[in-house]
């Protein structure tokens, strides 16, 4: 008798779990996910270029890099996809670097830096390594480190994407030191992986003191 209880329960747990709904395939994770989180992202930028370095874009942007690495385990994806995400993911985690830079967090920069970096790793991507590279040039610079500064920004230089984008923008100034009445960066620069190169930003010049009239 309690065999065949045995039995009869295993059997409706086996049924009760191929009814189940959601078992009988994984979730296929494709481009219309990563172009969706890209989409949020953009926004954040945004956010980025009104307000600069708040805490709020930080962990927005750093808490968007987590969804893409959730998408990761959610379900099935080629490999494109899946460098995308990587690639989205460090992208993210960068600008979190920014946002904390602008702010003068510089420790949890540095540790953003470190996962977008193995996170750019892992995509192959070599804009968004460029990008940190740059990033952390910046980071050194404000930090009163030119020394290190100068070498980030030769790994940046040494990247195959300088070497054949011409739309590659301009690496940090080595040995400037950002002044001290503007220490605030300027918005994280947009770097479209298609399509047209930007204008290339220039540094601002304050401009000459008026001239007396002459008397």
């Amino acid at each position: 008798m309690k065999r065949r209880t045995l039995v009869g329960g295993i059997a409706a747990a086996a049924a009760a779990a191929a009814a189940a709904p959601g078992t009988a395939s994984p979730r296929r994770i494709g481009m219309s996910d990563v172009n969706r989180l890209n989409k949020r992202f953009a926004e954040i930028i945004a956010s980025d270029h009104r307000h600069g370095g708040q805490l709020g874009i930080e962990q927005r942007a750093a808490a968007l890099a987590d969804e893409a690495l959730n998408l990761q385990n959610a379900g099935s994806a080629t490999q494109r996809v899946r460098s995308n995400l990587y690639a989205s993911a460090a992208a993210f985690r960068s600008s979190a670097m920014w946002a904390a830079i602008d702010g003068r967090r510089y420790d949890v920069a540095k540790a953003h830096r470190r996962e977008a970096q193995a996170l750019a790793e892992m995509s192959g991507d070599q804009a968004i390594k460029f990008r940190i590279w740059s990033h952390a040039g910046t980071m050194c610079q404000h930090m009163g480190r030119p020394a290190d500064a100068l070498a980030a920004n030769a790994v940046a230089r040494n990247l195959h994407l300088t070497r054949r984008d011409p739309c590659s923008p301009p690496l940090a100034w080595p040995g400037r030191r950002p002044s001290t009445a503007r220490r605030r960066t300027a918005p994280e620069p947009a770097l479209p992986r298609h399509g047209r190169c930007p204008p290339p930003s220039r540094p601002r010049r304050s401009r000459p003191a008026s001239r007396p009239a002459p008397g």
